[in-house]
């Protein structure tokens, strides 16, 4: 019921305030990811509301100054009548991810953007608070930042794909693009690594998924290891859509719920799946849909 009223409070609340970060802090997770896949700094993610007390007595001190320079650090605004719907939408995703249910409320996560490190506890006084930052981003450089750089490394190639359904809704509802979410047994299904080789590595299909669609990657491996929040994330989604095996393709239009098409399996003919994928992103484009969904 908390969690219902804060999403609620997001929406309606304050209308007449501008959203504003703090300064060096940025507004959009989803740049701010790309900008973190890229600089491999772990993600500083920030729930509060604009001229709060913490962000007065916390964040503007010298001591959490410093640690800017170490992390993408990424403010979500509650509160803020003005915002675009756009990045509503996003924040409504991420405040149900984190199960944010006050403010304020901070978590640090991998540069991958969804590996999620701890909530970062605010109790104590600023410089505390800063030391217990400084303390968890030395245990991520010693225990985690190598494997991170070298999974981003290895996913580089095919960057325009997505990881997280919610958040992949919300830009595909703010940018008005069909959503193609693949759902793939990446490291044991015979059929899905066919495909990817014939079909969705190729670059005639990235360019297309690149300018025309939003697409979001949902991986079922078998030996490569994912967090336990990835898999738990993924396995909901695949409930959600009745997914019965890999590899399986659903298109939907914009609003990220309406199904236009559905592609089960690989028949190996790579030229007659593409047709047919375009040929549901343009039935998607045109589905007219309910946008208070």
């Amino acid at each position: 019921m908390k969690q219902i009223l804060l999403l609620a409070a997001m929406m309606f609340a304050g209308t007449a305030l501008q959203a504003k970060a703090p300064a060096g802090w940025g507004e959009d997770f989803t740049i701010a990811t790309q900008q973190a896949k890229t600089n491999y700094k772990p993600i500083l993610l920030l729930f509060d509301r604009s001229g709060s007390a913490f962000e007065k007595d916390v964040l503007a001190t010298s001591a959490f100054a410093r640690i800017r320079s170490k992390v993408q650090p990424v403010y979500i605004e509650f509160g803020g009548g003005d915002l675009k719907d756009q990045t509503v939408n996003a924040n409504r995703a991420l405040v149900a991810k984190y199960k944010v249910t006050r403010t304020p409320y901070m978590v640090l996560l991998a540069a991958d953007g969804e590996t999620t490190i701890a909530p970062v506890p605010l109790q104590g006084k600023p410089d505390e608070i800063a030391d217990r930052v400084q303390q968890m981003l030395k245990n991520y450089d010693t225990r985690m930042a190598a494997q991170i750089r070298q999974k981003l490394d290895d996913d580089s190639r095919t960057s325009f794909w997505l990881t997280d359904f919610d958040l992949a809704r919300a830009r595909a509802a703010g940018e008005k693009k069909p959503l193609l979410v693949l759902f793939t047994g990446s490291d044991w299904c015979g059929y899905c690594i066919k495909m990817d080789a014939d079909l969705l590595s190729k670059g005639k299909f990235q360019e297309f998924a690149k300018q025309d669609l939003i697409a979001v990657y949902l991986d079922f491996p078998q030996r490569k290891q994912l967090s336990a929040e990835v898999r738990a994330a993924n396995a909901e989604v695949s409930q959600r859509f009745k997914v019965r095996g890999f590899p399986t393709i659903v298109m939907l239009a914009p609003d990220g719920t309406t199904e236009v098409a559905r592609f089960e399996g690989y028949n190996g003919n790579p030229d007659e799946w593409f047709k047919q994928i375009r040929e549901a992103a343009k039935k998607a484009r045109g589905v007219k849909t309910d946008r208070r969904r």
